[in-house]
């Protein structure tokens, strides 16, 4: 974590204060989601649907910005040179094993009252991209650094996955959610062990671009060697950053 100027570390008061806030911002997106769907409860409502796929998103985003920027010791975004950007290389690449692995995610799934081109657009632009950057720029960047502060880093990883997993209930199969919670403990770990937000970005961009971008292709036509070679590639590149990394031969 970064350390704030002067070089001395934060109160524990100021950390509270931080984790407060990191809690009322999730809180106020649980609102904004309960809100939205009381007021437009019809599923076939298109501007209802896009207030609810994107405001309470939009919510996390900016309270993630004003919680970073009052508090000096969350993670850091990092750069993409060196170690970090090889070790954010190899998190794309295992997210997207990952994301091939569960199967296709039709684009018209995720935004069924959109065209098929604009559901496409959709699934690849805000699900693949934006989104996952939304919200590890909270969970990981910001809700898990103020829980490690208190309660350490293992318990960090395990209740901001939590909060992850919960976050994401909502419309989703059963089925589904030991998969999010894998995603979000990964992420976690990914942030946990570099420091920084960026590898966590990266794996989960992986994982959604993965799992929708394999809904272009002939999913029938993905051999298990394809998935190995990605799988064997993102590690090889993980385990060669933090080698560079002990080594102090990229900084």
């Amino acid at each position: 974590m970064a350390k704030p100027a002067g070089g001395q570390d934060i109160s524990a008061e100021s950390w509270l204060t931080a984790l407060e806030a990191s809690l009322l911002v999730l809180a106020a997106y649980f609102l904004a989601v309960a809100a939205l769907v009381m007021l437009s409860p019809d599923e076939r409502d298109l501007t209802g649907w896009l207030l609810r796929s994107s405001v309470p998103l939009l919510i996390m985003l900016i309270g993630a910005l004003l919680v970073r920027r009052r508090s000096a010791d969350l993670y850091e975004l990092g750069h993409t040179r060196g170690w970090l950007g090889l070790a954010s290389i190899g998190a794309l690449l295992l997210g997207a094993t990952g994301g091939i692995s569960i199967g296709p995610t039709l684009p018209t799934s995720l935004a069924p009252l959109l065209p098929e081109a604009s559901a496409a657009a959709w699934g690849v632009i805000w699900v693949g991209v934006a989104a996952p950057i939304i919200e590890e720029l909270f969970f990981r960047g910001t809700l898990q650094p103020a829980i490690e502060r208190r309660l350490g880093g293992g318990l960090a990883i395990l209740l901001a996955g939590t909060a992850f997993t919960i976050a994401h209930l909502g419309g989703m199969p059963i089925t589904v959610v030991p998969v999010i919670g894998l995603l979000g403990i990964a992420a976690g770990f990914a942030a946990h062990l570099t420091q920084s937000v960026l590898p966590a970005i990266t794996v989960h961009i992986g994982w959604n671009l993965g799992t929708v971008g394999i809904s272009f292709a002939d999913y029938t036509r993905v051999q298990s060697w394809h998935i190995m070679l990605s799988a064997c590639a993102g590690t090889l590149c993980v385990a060669s950053a933090f080698w560079l990394r002990r080594k102090g031969a990229v900084r």
